[in-house]
């Protein structure tokens, strides 16, 4: 499975990007990462981010505080997040918030684009 992404812009250290589902959930370790926009990565990461962890959460149970390490600037609030997840996964115009965000399940990821650093710590 490769991590991909429509901005990928990362923070040094931990980072948290949210995705549609479960399948996400329970990954860890070492994962590729794609940049689907077509921008080449900054050479420290690579193309390849540490997954810490991740929780498996309705959209109105995410953490304002796990938001601040959010990767992407414009979705370190849940109204920035919402926007930008319906803009990703198409819902556009006619997406029924109701409906559909307080009923699905969304992953929150938690990862370090710069492998090394988390990577050490991790299999301490």
């Amino acid at each position: 499975m490769n991590l991909e992404f429509q901005n990928a812009v990362f923070n040094d250290g931990l980072n948290v990007t949210v995705r549609q589902g479960d399948k996400w959930h329970g990954t860890t370790g070492s994962v590729p990462v794609i940049d689907i926009a077509g921008r080449t990565f900054d050479e420290k990461y690579r193309g390849e981010a540490y997954v810490l962890g991740s929780l498996l959460l309705f959209f109105d149970d995410i953490p304002a505080g796990l938001l601040r390490h959010e990767h992407d600037p414009s979705c370190r609030t849940k109204k920035g997040l919402k926007a930008e997840l319906k803009r990703v996964y198409g819902y556009g115009n006619s997406f029924q918030e109701d409906a559909n965000f307080a009923t699905k399940k969304w992953t929150v990821l938690l990862f370090s684009p710069s492998n090394d650093e988390f990577r050490l710590e991790a299999e301490k």
